[in-house]
């Protein structure tokens, strides 16, 4: 006959009280008030594994499994908490300072880090939210605590996202004659208007040769055969690029693309000694930003950016996504931009394309 007992976890989650252990026979004498023996109690601790890690039921002669269920439980809590304590470090938060945001004790947050506590779905996502953990990173959390992805990614060209794809669509063509694009957070080009592959176009050598897909922004612009001889204040631009790359490559997985794009942009010739250079150097400081000034022959133009994303995305694809907006800095840009947008008939042309046809083209 197969009898159900009841394990309960005593001293700090690592010891099982024999008594109970035992079965029937000692709790009858601890009842009774008799003496249970050493020898029963050495039985008792041979009978049953002592790094039972939780309270569990199971039938008797089946403790094996059980304590591989747990071991596997508290991989698991071990996995999530170094996670979330590399996070923490990450955004140089405190545990206290964590456990005041995510409204939940100090201690607790300790307990989580070092294992000891397995967090529920709902607090993964809440200490996800205090430390503005990236979506892709939270169902990362997820998996590590044992639970399923929260945050499902989408196709770029799924229905279920093709409103924000036609919004992008039309921000992109109402900024015309302005170069703008729309990039994930590798700096992969996914959508641009006509100014911006104009621009390209005008001051690089890539145009009518296929590039690697899918079409990188910095491997364009770090190029020494793409937009890289064209850039006038470049140990200005690219130091000050590359340092933006690093930071947002900072909490990334080690498999993230953005730190491939790292890795390769500091292998190439040059670009190491960037940042040796201070990031306070500017050419002119009379101007608030860094540009990107260009310069071919006679042709000059000189931009500076601006950033926008959807602010409550909920998909992986929508949440990584941004708008890279570029705006002249002066008069002598604007009037240049306005040149290159007519065509040689005379009439504008704006509108989006996807970059997919084998890197930009005017």
């Amino acid at each position: 006959m197969c009898h159900e007992r009841r394990y309960v976890n005593r001293v700090a989650l690592t010891k099982i009280d024999p008594l109970i252990a035992a079965g029937p026979a000692i709790q009858d004498r601890r009842v009774t008030g008799e003496p249970s023996s050493a020898l029963l109690r050495q039985r008792a601790r041979a009978l049953w594994p002592p790094a039972l890690t939780a309270t569990t039921t199971c039938a008797v002669g089946a403790p094996g499994r059980v304590h591989n269920r747990l071991a596997r439980m508290q991989s698991r809590a071990d996995d999530f908490g170094q996670l979330l304590k590399h996070w923490r470090r990450v955004r140089r938060e405190s545990q206290l300072a964590l456990a005041h945001v995510a409204g939940v004790s100090a201690k607790h947050v300790a307990l989580i880090e070092t294992g000891r506590a397995r967090p529920s779905r709902d607090m993964v996502l809440t200490l996800a939210e205090a430390l503005d953990v990236p979506l892709r990173e939270r169902n990362v959390l997820l998996r590590a605590a044992g639970f399923a992805d929260a945050y499902p990614e989408s196709s770029f060209d799924a229905p279920a996202i093709g409103q924000a794809r036609r919004a992008l669509e039309f921000l992109l063509a109402r900024h015309e004659p302005y170069p703008a694009m729309v990039i994930d957070t590798a700096w992969n080009l996914h959508l641009a208007n006509r100014a911006a592959r104009c621009l390209v176009a005008t001051f690089s050598e890539q145009a009518g040769r296929p590039t690697p897909q899918p079409t990188n922004v910095f491997r364009v612009l770090f190029d020494p055969t793409g937009m890289r001889p064209y850039v006038e204040n470049w140990p200005e631009i690219g130091g000050h690029l590359l340092r933006r790359l690093q930071r947002e490559a900072i909490g990334t997985a080690d498999d993230a693309p953005i730190r491939g794009v790292v890795a390769e942009l500091l292998a190439l010739p040059g670009n190491a000694e960037l940042l040796a250079r201070p990031g306070v150097e500017r050419a002119d400081r009379r101007l608030p930003v860094v540009p990107l000034v260009l310069r071919r022959g006679g042709l000059r133009v000189a931009l500076y950016s601006l950033v926008s994303a959807f602010g409550t995305a909920v998909d992986l694809t929508l949440g990584e996504l941004r708008i890279e907006t570029l705006l002249p800095v002066d008069d002598e840009t604007e009037q240049t931009l306005r040149r290159l947008a007519q065509p040689a008939d005379g009439r504008a042309i704006g509108g989006a394309s996807r970059a997919a046809d084998g890197g930009p083209s005017s």
